[in-house]
């Protein structure tokens, strides 16, 4: 990773807003929750719960998870419209299940299609 004035000194890049949706994803499922006695969600509460607690085997428990990240989406990633988060199984048994992230991006004025697989774990 680049230092600050080696970022600032460096040619400007475009900005891929693709790329930074994706990224802020990434950073809400790596991020943990704090559980608070309070039922709204706060600042504490940004991040999802650890996915080694899920059963690998369980949709039930998936559906729980993608609700949650869909929510948590919708508060922290406002660029990306109508987000959906869906549960889709796969043919590796040790993970049966993954998590697609789908919506719409405007970067330019103009939607286009946002789709995501979170890895496997």
């Amino acid at each position: 990773m680049a230092f600050l004035l080696e970022r600032l000194a460096a040619p400007l890049q475009p900005f891929n807003l693709e790329a930074a949706v994706a990224t802020q994803i990434q950073r809400i499922v790596g991020a943990r929750v704090l559980e608070s006695d309070e039922g709204e969600m706060s600042l504490l509460e940004f991040g999802m719960p650890n996915v080694v607690d899920i059963a690998y085997n369980s949709k039930t428990q998936m559906e729980r998870y993608a609700t949650r990240l869909k929510r948590l989406i919708a508060r922290y990633e406002p660029r990306l419209l109508h987000p959906s988060v869906s549960v889709e199984a796969t043919a590796n048994a040790a993970a049966p299940y993954r998590l697609t992230v789908s919506g719409a991006l405007q970067p330019n004025g103009e939607a286009h299609v946002f789709h995501f697989e979170l890895p496997e774990h």
